[in-house]
């Protein structure tokens, strides 16, 4: 009797907890319905616009050229050292503790597998989840990994300026109103823009800091807020901030010069900004990630600056599906090899599927 009397007391209190939970977990379920069906119509009001025709074989056979291959080859070669600078990336935003674990950059690979196939982002966690694992913070590397996106913005953003503005398409719109000079211009200046507002993220989030807990903790709502902004505010210093953007800059610029190399290729006599434009926009677009690997947003992002550059349609949608099926490939050969390395070392892939 004594002991029933506690638990029937706070069985309504846990009974309301589960139906609170229950409750959001559902909000959030029917919001990511919304968004998918929300830009599915948009995918497929943008398609059926573009396109007369479904690629037929000789828009396949105008594009796959033997010196694709070579081109998709040295995309690969890119694809992969872009991965290591991103680990090596992430291993600088971890606590020192866990900066020198062994087969880091397997597990970020294999990380980034399963970040491509979970829709909404959802893959994202699991950096954090083995953190936790290793005796780490779940919040405090999910700061890092907000760290790791804003970061990404500044150049995205800026490179996809430059790209727009150099379109013949978007010239026709901004010539007139603009002069040529001030048009040049409106790439620095948003970069300059995305740059200035991400260190003021960052400066806020120190500011916030500065009346944080004596510890953080993952068990209380204000120990969680705290841990998360940690993630945030470790570069409020010069060096880690530099190097966090530094990495970022050269993370991109790699996958740009692949870019640029493989749409140049496919495509005889496409400027080399156009493929920094398609790599700008098909990440933004993968931002909300509705699609296990992006399959549809990327395509139609690819497709909307190839055409803007004087593309056939077909062909430009045929330079998406190649070059998204090697990146496909190659994600799915680097995690596949981290995961057996993660296993070969004798690393648990808890909470990494």
């Amino acid at each position: 009797m004594v002991l029933a009397g506690p638990a029937t007391v706070s069985e309504p209190r846990t009974r309301g907890l589960v139906m609170a939970a229950t409750t959001r977990s559902s909000g959030v379920r029917f919001l990511r319905i919304i968004i998918a069906a929300s830009v599915w119509a948009a995918l497929i009001w943008f398609f059926v616009r573009t396109f007369d025709g479904m690629p037929t074989a000789i828009h396949w056979q105008q594009v796959l050229t033997p010196s694709a291959l070579g081109a998709l080859g040295a995309f690969a070669g890119l694809f992969a050292a872009a991965m290591w600078l991103r680990t090596i990336r992430w291993r600088g935003l971890l606590p020192k503790h866990l900066r020198r674990r062994p087969g880091m950059y397997g597990v970020f690979s294999w990380a980034f597998l399963v970040a491509s196939i979970a829709p909404f982002r959802s893959g994202e966690l699991m950096r954090p989840a083995w953190v936790r694992r290793q005796g780490g913070s779940f919040m405090e590397a999910t700061g890092t990994v907000i760290s790791e996106r804003l970061a990404d913005l500044v150049p995205l953003g800026g490179m996809l300026a430059v790209a727009a503005t150099q379109a013949p398409a978007a010239a026709e719109i901004i010539s007139p109103r603009l002069s040529p000079a001030f048009s040049d211009w409106i790439g620095p200046a948003v970069f300059a823009l995305l740059l200035i507002s991400h260190l003021a993220i960052t400066a806020g989030a120190t500011r916030l800091g500065r009346h944080r807990p004596a510890s953080g903790t993952d068990n209380n709502a204000a120990g969680r807020i705290e841990l998360l902004l940690s993630g945030l505010r470790f570069a409020a210093r010069p060096m880690p901030y530099v190097r966090l953007m530094g990495l970022t800059m050269l993370i991109w610029a790699g996958l740009g010069l692949g870019y640029a190399v493989v749409f140049s290729t496919l495509i005889p006599g496409l400027p080399w900004i156009a493929g920094i434009g398609a790599l700008a926009l098909a990440n933004l677009a993968g931002l909300l990630w509705i699609s296990p690997g992006n399959v549809g947003p990327y395509e139609a992002a690819v497709t909307m600056v190839l055409t803007g550059y004087g593309v056939a349609p077909q062909e430009a949608l045929v330079a998406a599906i190649t070059l998204h099926t090697m990146i496909l490939i190659a994600t799915c050969a680097l995690g596949l090899a981290g995961r057996l390395d993660m296993v070969r070392r004798g690393a648990s892939p808890v909470g990494l599927v």
